[in-house]
């Protein structure tokens, strides 16, 4: 009977280490909100770098950093998807939660309205955009996502040198289109 016991807790121990080892990145999901859903970039090429919870009146952040990728003068480029998400007051829409956003950059960004649901995003409360801006002599390229319901936005910044963006088009468009913010999301929710 104990052997019975130990190789059915061995066996329960192995299956909860396995599936904690392949949820690891989830976590980041659970952080934001429960009302949140979007589809994770591919691990093997991109990985978590920062989670910071929202503390009071502040914003929370979810970062991954894609494997460095060499450009055509040999220097290592290491792209970013940053999720940014926060409490927001309830009158707002996307357009205004967008507007009130995308001018506060802290460089000089040259943007333009791609659209958003149903071809750039699949949450109908959305606004996308694609940029430029140059930061050390270097162009780059961004797309920058806006969702908003009810009391919860999230901002999507999805950054690459400008030289790849053949290489992420495709990648970084997905993840943004992956975020959702369901409609039966508890105005009083954590996070």
């Amino acid at each position: 009977m104990k052997v019975v016991l130990l190789s059915v807790l061995m066996i329960a121990y192995h299956q909860s280490f396995a599936q904690s080892l392949t949820s690891v990145d989830h976590l980041a999901i659970k952080k934001i909100n429960p009302c949140v859903q979007f589809e994770l970039p591919d691990s093997s090429k991109w990985k978590l770098i920062q989670d910071i919870p929202p503390e009071r009146s502040k914003k929370g952040i979810v970062m991954f950093k894609h494997k460095p990728l060499i450009d055509s003068q040999n220097r290592p480029v290491e792209p970013i998807m940053a999720i940014i998400y926060e409490k927001l007051n309830d009158t707002l829409d996307v357009v205004e939660y967008s507007a009130g956003l995308i001018g506060t950059k802290n460089f000089n960004l040259t943007w333009h309205l791609l659209g958003g649901y149903p071809d750039y995003s699949n949450d109908p409360q959305s606004a996308i955009f694609k940029g430029t801006y140059e930061r050390n002599s270097i162009e780059h390229t961004v797309f920058i996502g806006y969702i908003k319901r009810d009391n919860f936005g999230v901002e999507i910044i999805c950054d690459r040198t400008s030289e790849i963006v053949p290489e992420l088009d495709n990648e970084m468009t997905t993840f943004i289109k992956s975020f959702t913010i369901s409609h039966s999301c508890p105005k009083n929710s954590e996070n």
